[in-house]
């Protein structure tokens, strides 16, 4: 017996040395039979105290090893079990299928600067990343914002290429942008302006270092290989939060679906957040962008793949919103409250890490089939989703009417459910945010086709607290019909 256990110890020694190349259940094995090897070896040895202390070890050992395999690995089927705050929420009452698409990874950006006038230090940033010629991106290059940085840059030595983006991206608009980067030489991409622009500049970099156009990557499952060059976005709106998320949506003219793309390098490397830029937002793009920035923070904050940084990230937002939306639209030149709600979109961005609910899953490619700006869209199906979802996630929106102020202590679950959603209904109505798609959809179509539509869009997605199906897709439909 113990020249076999004398025997074992080597070999065993040199399989935990190389653990790395084995699966991890092995090396519990292995740890197990090494920790009774060496308490063999060393029994009578041991006086009475020390016995005691080296068993108490040993067992010690073998419960972590035992809760390690119990809550990280199941050993039998060789499946990882994944917990999230959802999944032991006792609203949810449906089974998880096995296709759910996990989304716990965050990415954040590199450099994240913010305050009024911050865009002064972006030739700095370039020529710390030695840069020499910038593709910069914009809604238009009239832009007073566009060329003071243009001229700011050009004073530093730099070359600036301008290309403007004046609709949300297309598989055009991208590839033509690729085209001139790759034409021009530059070496890294600026973006100045809205959610479109920042989406537009995150594809264009993207594809100059990686090949192709964009629909391989939409629609054919090319992978993207090469990180992008150097990308700066500067937001000029308060609401998509596309500045930090790693996900472009863009709009397929060949099939006309309106289609993400996502890539963990394709979120910016520097952030300028200037509340400045902000002033001259027209009131109905506030309007529509903050309710884009309430949708992203409540449906991440309710998302079966949240987690506690997520929900963080995301009641900050409604706060940030439920102080200071009004405010932006009614006097748009409050700096506060423009600092407010750019901070609100970027946190809603970082929260919507967790995934989208039905919301968005609705909003996205309607929007494209009716041409429903994106931020309409999300407001006329952010009630609905919350009505359709409330039996499946009714604590966490009771939390979301915390963070809104309506929350009545002694009231019921359902009562203050029931206040947020006429908080959010003032809220519309005090900013003339759409609250129905009537005014866009001027004939019914056909149920068929919009589902269709859907599945193809955005049907994929499984994290919207009940479960995702035809029927909640219609149920939604209806809802976002009513006045």
């Amino acid at each position: 017996m113990s020249t076999i256990f004398k025997f074992s110890f080597v070999p065993l020694s040199c399989f935990y040395f190389f653990r790395p190349l084995f699966p991890s259940y092995f090396l519990y094995f292995s740890q197990i039979l090494l920790t009774f090897t060496t308490f063999y070896r060393r029994f009578v040895h041991l006086s009475s105290l020390y016995m005691f202390l080296y068993v108490r070890n040993i067992f010690n050992n073998l419960l972590i090893i035992l809760l390690t395999l119990l809550f990280k690995t199941c050993i039998l089927s060789n499946v990882k079990i994944l917990l999230t705050s959802q999944q032991i929420n006792k609203q949810n009452k449906h089974i998880f299928k096995e296709d759910v698409s996990w989304q716990s990874e965050m990415v954040f950006n590199r450099r994240l600067i913010f305050g009024e006038n911050k865009v002064t230090e972006i030739p700095g940033i370039l020529n710390w990343y030695n840069k020499k010629k910038v593709l910069f991106v914009t809604f238009s290059a009239e832009f007073d914002a566009f060329k003071k940085i243009s001229s700011l840059l050009t004073d530093a030595g730099m070359a600036v290429v301008p290309y403007e983006v004046k609709t949300e991206p297309t598989l055009q608009i991208i590839d033509h942008g690729r085209d001139i980067y790759v034409a021009e030489g530059c070496d890294c991409t600026i973006a100045l302006g809205g959610g479109s622009v920042v989406d537009a500049a995150k594809v264009i970099g993207m594809l100059a270092v990686n090949g192709g156009d964009t629909e391989d990557y939409q629609m054919r499952g090319k992978a993207v290989t090469v990180e992008p060059p150097l990308f700066i976005a500067i937001p000029t709106t308060s609401g998509t939060g596309a500045e930090a998320t790693k996900t472009s949506v863009v709009i397929n003219n060949n099939n006309h679906l309106k289609k993400s793309l996502y890539h963990n390098t394709m979120i910016a490397d520097v952030v300028v957040l200037d509340p400045s830029l902000t002033l001259a937002l027209p009131a109905r793009i506030t309007a529509a962008t903050g309710m884009d920035a309430l949708s992203h923070a409540i449906e991440s904050y309710v998302s079966l793949n949240a987690t506690p940084i997520t929900e963080m990230y995301g009641l900050k937002a409604i706060e940030l919103v439920n102080k200071y939306l009004e405010e932006a639209y009614r006097n748009p030149d409050n700096l506060e409250a423009r600092a407010g709600m750019m901070l609100a979109s970027y946190f809603g961005g970082v929260a919507i890490t967790a995934g989208i609910g039905i919301a968005h899953i609705m909003a996205q490619p309607l929007g494209g089939e009716y041409g429903i700006p994106h931020g309409d869209a999300c407001s006329i199906f952010l009630p609905a989703s919350i009505i359709l979802n409330q039996e499946y996630a009714e604590k966490k929106y009771v939390e979301i009417s915390k963070a809104f102020g309506v929350y009545k202590e002694g009231a019921s679950d359902k009562e203050n459910v029931q206040a947020l959603l006429d908080k959010i209904t003032s809220l519309q109505k005090s900013i003339d945010a759409p609250r129905c798609l009537k005014g866009y959809i001027k004939e019914e179509p056909s149920m068929d086709y919009l589902i269709d539509v859907i599945k193809r869009t955005t049907g994929h997605i499984t994290c919207n607290p009940r479960p995702l199906n035809e029927e909640l897709m219609k149920a939604a439909y209806e809802l976002a019909m009513k006045d």
